[in-house]
């Protein structure tokens, strides 16, 4: 059973057809209506910068437009996808800026405890969870070993540069805590 309204399937059907094109459309339909959420939402956690808001709409519109067979009209309205979407950027919008605020403190912490610039990128990749094997490889300088051999480096490097920040910085970093939204119970009628 569909659960989408007639005119949310049509803003559908226009954005299957018309694929990166719908942007400017959706924008018109849904930005202001994407902000309202998010403004009730995360008033206070805006209040410093409320343009987090706008890329956070931004990007959430412009991933439907990218990928709109990502979502199934059987499953719920269109405006409640994108509220989601808005939501789910906003928090990965959140832990980038607390990251970016912390980020000058790890530095100083990480140069304190490593004295070579290799080990410091190193504790900087491990800290951001950098899972990019050739990151690694390009900091390491292996890129002449065979694939075993730098898979066996990298995870020596990582085990030795790990226990350094398991034994000091973590203990002094707090994990971030996802902001979620109170109420999420906003429809939209087009």
């Amino acid at each position: 059973m569909i659960k989408a309204s007639n005119p949310e399937l049509l803003v559908h059907f226009a954005v299957l057809e018309s694929g990166n094109n719908s942007l400017a459309n959706l924008t018109n339909i849904y930005s202001e209506h994407l902000l309202t959420c998010l403004s009730k939402w995360y008033g206070s956690a805006l209040y410093d910068d409320p343009s987090l808001a706008y890329e956070a709409v931004y990007q959430s519109l412009r991933h439907y437009s990218e990928h709109p067979r990502k979502y199934n009209p059987e499953h719920g309205g269109l405006a409640r996808f994108l509220e989601l979407n808005a939501d789910r950027a906003m928090q990965e919008i959140f832990e980038r800026e607390k990251y970016s605020v912390r980020s000058a403190s790890i530095d100083h912490q990480l140069a304190r405890l490593f004295d070579n610039e290799r080990d410091f990128q190193l504790a900087k990749l491990i800290l951001k969870n950098e899972n990019d094997v050739p990151a690694f490889v390009d900091l390491l300088d292996i890129g002449s070993y065979r694939i075993a051999e730098q898979l066996s480096e990298i995870k020596r490097h990582t085990q030795r540069i790990q226990k350094i920040l398991d034994s000091n910085i973590t203990a002094e970093v707090p994990k971030v805590k996802k902001h979620r939204a109170k109420t999420r119970n906003t429809a939209i009628r087009a």
